[in-house]
């Protein structure tokens, strides 16, 4: 399983975004569409209300509706566990908040985090594997 940051989302979904083609390519990837991707389910409103500020409120519904497609991503509950683990990297790695979430349930389950985060790529290296979608 792979742990998505919103960052590959939203650049999937924005053609002008400057990691559209390389999340394209990775999303496209052979093997993907069967390889579970995961994400906190917080994934929704920061991908939509992201696309929701650079395009149209249609554009931004109909986005929230193919991420939140059964078989899409496997969404992950933040609980209150999660929370004070995401807090305690966010603590350490000096990283956002919703940034230590995402790297809280990348350890948790022993995933990867795929992401374009130039943050969450140098500061959280240590704890988890990190990669770009490239």
């Amino acid at each position: 399983m792979t742990i998505v940051d919103a960052s590959v989302l939203v650049a999937y979904y924005i053609v002008d975004d400057a990691g559209h083609g390389a999340a394209r390519r990775w999303f496209g990837a052979s093997g993907r569409e069967s390889e579970r991707l995961s994400a906190p389910t917080l994934v929704v409103s920061e991908v939509v209300g992201a696309v929701r500020r650079r395009t149209d409120e249609v554009t931004a519904a109909r986005v929230m509706q193919q991420v939140r497609r059964p078989g899409f991503l496997d969404l992950r509950v933040v609980t209150a566990a999660l929370a004070d683990r995401a807090a305690e990297s966010a603590l350490a790695m000096r990283l956002r908040g919703c940034d230590a979430i995402y790297v809280a349930l990348a350890r948790d389950l022993d995933d990867e985090l795929v992401t374009f985060d130039q943050e969450q790529l140098e500061r959280a290296a240590a704890a988890v594997r990190v990669v770009r979608p490239e």
